[in-house]
């Protein structure tokens, strides 16, 4: 029996812009990246709690992961590597997939934000 959770995800969650970066090819003999592209999916970003980000990276849990919920009929679904952009601008790359679809009707993923140093 699934649990049917995508009536409550669908009154919280908020359109996001998604970045996907497309495969190249090879022109001439050369390999040339393609051009990422943009599309807009509903979702839910919430912060992520240590015990689901110990893993990664010494375990330090910093603001800078956030927990995915996404219903699993919604358009556009994410893919990993895929970059969330929010209403702030701030960026986060989708890492790990958590499918909770044989129990119930959404995925949840990790990511972290992208971080740019100044060079």
């Amino acid at each position: 029996m699934k649990m049917l959770f995508s009536g409550v995800i669908a009154k919280y969650e908020r359109e996001y812009t998604i970045e996907r970066q497309v495969d190249g090819q090879l022109v001439d003999g050369r390999w040339e990246t393609g051009t990422p592209e943009q599309f807009l999916s509903r979702l839910i970003l919430l912060p992520a709690n240590s015990e689901e980000i110990e893993d990664y990276e010494g375990g330090g849990y910093t603001t800078q992961w956030k927990k995915i919920l996404q219903r699993e009929n919604v358009a556009n679904q994410l893919k990993k590597n895929d970059i969330i952009i929010d209403s702030e601008g701030e960026r986060y790359e989708v890492r790990d997939r958590t499918s909770w679809l044989g129990y119930s009707d959404f995925t949840s993923w990790l990511s972290k934000k992208v971080v740019v140093g100044n060079d």
